[in-house]
């Protein structure tokens, strides 16, 4: 049943190029909450907000690597992820309300791998 679902979702993204989309405006999204000040009392910073954010951008950049016949598409979208929270966070340490903390580089790296997980099982487990 989840395969079937995978499945036709696979097919959709691909037939309407939903993939760039979706890593365009997860990316978009990340940046401008990064370097707006706190909202909601901290929701855009934190463990559970890094986590979701970098998780989903791994996620959408492994399959949008693997639409474009990239080698090894989730390691790649993985590693890139994690190298955008990277980069973000170093742009954080210019910002006088925003503050650099490798912490959050390695919850970053930590959620994009973590969102390899399903690439690797849609792509290598033929589920797509």
């Amino acid at each position: 049943m989840l395969q079937q679902l995978v499945i036709k979702w696979n097919v959709c993204a691909g037939k309407y190029r939903l993939y760039p989309g979706a890593v365009l405006l997860g990316s978009t999204g990340i940046m401008f909450f990064s370097i707006i000040p706190g909202v909601g009392g901290g929701i855009n910073s934190g463990v559970a907000a890094h986590a979701t954010a970098y998780f989903l951008l791994s996620l959408f950049l492994g399959l949008y690597l693997r639409e474009r016949r990239s080698l090894q598409p989730a390691l790649l979208g993985a590693l890139l992820a994690g190298l955008y929270g990277a980069a973000v966070e170093c742009v954080q340490y210019y910002i006088p309300y925003r503050m650099f903390d490798p912490v959050d580089c390695l919850v970053n790296f930590a959620a994009a791998f973590t969102g390899a997980v399903p690439v690797y099982f849609f792509i290598y487990k033929r589920w797509i």
